[in-house]
């Protein structure tokens, strides 16, 4: 159920409310747009599932070697393999500029006050 909420929630269109908070007499005012656009960045968990698949892809009769073997062809083993290639240093690189963008943009969103916004309504902002 916790993926259906991620997965679900979206600022309906035309519709915008600005959340305020005070820290240390700062007054940061967040828009529901900035809000919800955050929170459809972390569905980017979703291509861990992906990226796991891509890793096992081209093993052969892979279910049927798990089974046999009793070993776990789940996510763990994906990054095993995944670092256990000549490609890793490709993969911890790519995996770390995704990580920069995405807090980098959490960063920006916190830091940017709508205050600083034309179209801002909220007392405040003066």
């Amino acid at each position: 159920w916790l993926e259906a909420v991620i997965i679900v929630g979206h600022v309906p269109p035309g519709y915008t409310f600005e959340f305020e908070s005070v820290s240390v007499n700062n007054l940061a005012v967040y828009r529901a747009e900035t809000l919800g656009a955050m929170l459809n960045v972390c569905r980017l968990y979703l291509l861990w599932w992906l990226y796991t698949d891509w890793m096992l892809y081209d093993l052969p009769n892979r279910h049927t070697v798990s089974h046999f073997a009793k070993v776990n062809f789940g996510s763990m083993f994906a990054l095993k393999r995944a670092l256990n290639s000549w490609n890793a240093f490709g993969h911890i690189l790519g995996f770390w500029g995704i990580l920069i963008v995405v807090f980098g943009y959490f960063y920006r969103s916190f830091e940017m006050t709508s205050c600083q916004l034309v179209g801002s309504t909220h007392p405040g902002r003066d």
